[in-house]
This record gives C-alpha cells, structure tokens and sequence, in this order.
C-alpha cells in the first residue's frame, strides 16, 4: 500500500531526522568521558536501538498498514519451520516440552504473506507486513534490555514468559542473555523469599529470581511468582498454615505482592490470572484485590509499564464448550485423552449473558478482567495474548507436559516459536507505546 505525502512535509521530515542524529552524536561524545569501554560498547548500542525507533516511528500511514497486516490472519502451513527444542530456558523451572513437527509447522500468518512465502505471488502487502512485525520483535527485544520485569500469574502464564524471553533473546542482535546457555541456570534463584507471617497483615511466598547482569550488563532482571497456587503454605506447616490462609483461605492476596513490588521497582509488571479459579465470584475477588494492587505501584510509579495478561484457553472436553476443566471434572462420558475444539456458538451466546455468566471458561474470566481493567481508566493497561487464535489450536497440547494419570493435559501448550508467536507479538506492541509515551 502507498502513501503520499507532500513536498513541504517530506522535507520537514528529513530535517527533524538530522537534527536527531546530531543530538545522538553529540549524547554519545558526552557518555564516552562518562563510561568505561564496555560500558560504552552496551551504551551506545541501547542508544541506536533507540534512535532507530525514534527515526522510524510509525506514522499515521504505517500504523494504519499495521492494522491492515493483522486482519484476516489465520493459520497456515509455514514457510519456515523451526521444531528445534532451546538448549536452554530463561528460567530453568518454567520450561515446557516441545511440539512436534506437525503442530510447529503452522503459523498465524496473513493470506497475502502466506502466498508470497509460498511462491503465489504478492501485492507489495505481504512483505511490508512482513518486514514491519520483524522490526517490531526487534525493537521490542532492545526495549528489554536492562529493564526489571516483575511477572505474577500461574504456570500457563510463566510458560509464555519463558516463550517471550526466549522469543526476544533471539531477535536481539547481541542475545538478551549471554549466549552461553549452559550457564543460565546457574542466576536463577528460586528462593528469593519463603513462607513467613508478616506483621503488615500478610504471608510472605516463594518467588524466583533471575539476574545475569554481572555477566550480561544488558540483561533484564527477571522477578517473578506462581499465582495463586503458592499463595498458601502447604498444609503439613500447621501453624503457618492456619495463620496465614485459615481454611485454605488467604489473609491477603496481593500483601505480599505488593511489598515486592515495592522492594525490586520493576520497570515492567505483567500479572495474570486464569487457571485455579473455580468460581466467578473468587476470581472477581481476587481480581479487584490484583487490580488495586497493580493501581497503587502506577501512580506511585507513573513510568512503569503495568499490564494485565489475557489468560489463554483450555480444550478440555467440557459440556459447555468453553474447554474448562471444572466443565468437563463434573460431567460424565465426556473425553479424557483427546483435547477438542471450542463449540463458537456455546461461547457466543454465554459472552450475551455479561455478567450473568456463572462460566469458569477462560473466556468469561478474561471478559470479567478486560472490562475491570478498562473501567480504570489508566494506569493498569490490558495485554492481549491472541486468544481467539489459541483456542483454534486444541493441537497444541500434544507433548507439552507428562501430565496427567487420568486424563490428557488441555490447558499447557507445547512450545515452538509458530505457535507462541501471536500470543507475544502483542507485548511488543505494548513495550513500543510505552517506549513513545516515557521515552525511556
């Protein structure tokens, strides 16, 4: 697609563009006296990542061709596939078995980018398409560099942390981590606080901590926690047990959440929230209490980057269609060892009922989510995860864990890059708006 701009504007642009160099070189003369070399080296190439996306900043024209090369994407046979397990996970406890070669074969791609990858010829589209969601992965991996991410949300959700991680370790032209993978597990620190009473009026729980930067200046700081299944201590610690989560019941859902935000300051927080919920009406509590929570570090820290993830589906063979696992735990002559489709039109007329919904289906949770994220008017923004393409994925479970004795694992998904690909995209985007709103 072409845009047109007028003679008076197009130099007006390249002017604004030389100006901009001259104040880079000008920064980069001034750091040189400020920083040792290797600082310099890690410096100067955070600050042309940067300078690259302010020169290259989306117009009006380009956003707009954007949102034309996310319509009518489906999936479809790939070019190029890479069923490859990684050597290596970011954190090591969160890693996921791989997909076989059929599953990774497919990608969530356009029409007009899957013909011209497929040798059918091409209007132009696809390669601008193309070429503009590789440089958005790109820009979003140098985003990363350096940040503090604090990530809360269950196994599903650490699983496309880890996916994300890795996705932006490899489109970041000097790696994210050092290349060395052998060595990753050896800054992951699984204990970085235990079961304790707290006397602010909450229970201390376990999180993990990932930090390579004495090895990697460049490296992200990962801080992150199993939610809300490590919420309570486990029931053979009694006393523990019975103060801080009477009747398996919590004393706080977010104190201690809220005290590690305070203590790391990450500039990115992502929480989720989806499995082990088994009422509307828990998840509506625990959710307001999350957002409050999440609200109070935004405008305590009005440069952060603070997300609420959309949970990806289920495929259990659940009555309702919604892939549940409490639909199909509660039903009889259902199937325990396939993984089946959604049933649309089940979840459509559910969607009409609003808040009438008594679903535990995954899209009436993050329906429920988005719209209280939404009424907040700012400062918590939501992050999609693509669900509408994952739950045409019920494939996606094959060889994902060794899971379960008594029925197949529907809600885990195997991990190849095709597969994950569009449930990461959209936090790039997220990392781009708010790179252009903070500057930093």
């Amino acid at each position: 697609m072409r845009f047109s701009f007028d003679h008076c504007n197009i130099k007006m642009l390249k002017f604004n563009q030389i100006v901009s160099t001259f104040s880079v070189l000008i920064i980069v003369t001034v750091a040189s006296f400020l920083l040792s070399n290797s600082d310099i080296s890690n410096w100067m190439a955070g600050q042309k990542d940067h300078y690259m996306m302010i020169v290259n900043d989306d117009s009006k024209a380009s956003v707009k061709e954007m949102q034309e090369c996310s319509l009518k994407k489906q999936w479809r046979p790939a070019n190029s596939t890479s069923s490859t397990c990684p050597k290596a996970w970011p954190l090591a406890s969160n890693g996921v078995g791989c997909c076989n070669k059929e599953i990774a074969s497919f990608a969530y791609t356009s029409e007009n980018h899957h013909n011209s990858s497929s040798g059918g010829g091409s209007n132009g589209m696809s390669t601008s398409c193309e070429t503009q969601e590789q440089q958005l992965r790109i820009q979003g991996a140098s985003l990363l560099q350096g940040k503090t991410f604090f990530f809360i949300g269950d196994s599903v959700g650490h699983h496309w942390l880890n996916s994300m991680l890795l996705d932006a370790h490899n489109n970041n032209e000097q790696g994210l981590f050092p290349s060395n993978t052998s060595i990753w597990k050896e800054y992951l620190n699984q204990s970085s606080s235990y079961y304790e009473y707290d006397e602010r009026g909450f229970c201390a729980f376990p999180f993990q901590g990932l930090n390579m930067s004495s090895v990697w200046p460049s490296a992200p700081s990962i801080v992150s926690a199993s939610y809300p299944n490590m919420l309570c201590p486990p029931p053979y610690k009694k006393p523990l047990s019975q103060q801080c989560c009477p009747g398996r019941i919590p004393i706080s859902y977010t104190g201690a959440i809220s005290a590690k935000l305070n203590e790391t300051h990450p500039d990115i927080v992502i929480a989720q929230l989806g499995v082990h919920f088994h009422t509307v009406s828990q998840f509506k509590t625990v959710l307001k209490e999350m957002l409050e929570t999440l609200g109070n570090y935004s405008a305590l820290n009005p440069d952060s980057l603070v997300l609420f993830k959309e949970s990806l589906p289920q495929h259990f063979d659940s009555p309702d269609g919604s892939g549940s696992y409490d639909g199909y735990s509660t039903a009889v002559n259902r199937s325990a060892w396939q993984c089946v489709p959604h049933n649309s039109s089940q979840i459509e007329s559910d969607m009409l009922l609003g808040n009438v919904s008594v679903s535990v289906g995954m899209h009436n949770f993050n329906r429920i989510a988005r719209r209280a994220v939404e009424e907040m008017k700012g400062g918590v923004q939501w992050l999609s995860s693509n669900s509408e393409a994952m739950a045409l994925r019920n494939d996606g479970h094959t060889g994902a864990t060794a899971c379960c004795a008594r029925h197949t694992d529907c809600t885990h998904f195997c991990y190849s890059p095709n597969l994950y690909q569009p449930t990461i995209d959209p936090f790039y985007s997220a990392l781009k708006g708010w790179f252009r709103s903070v500057g930093s």
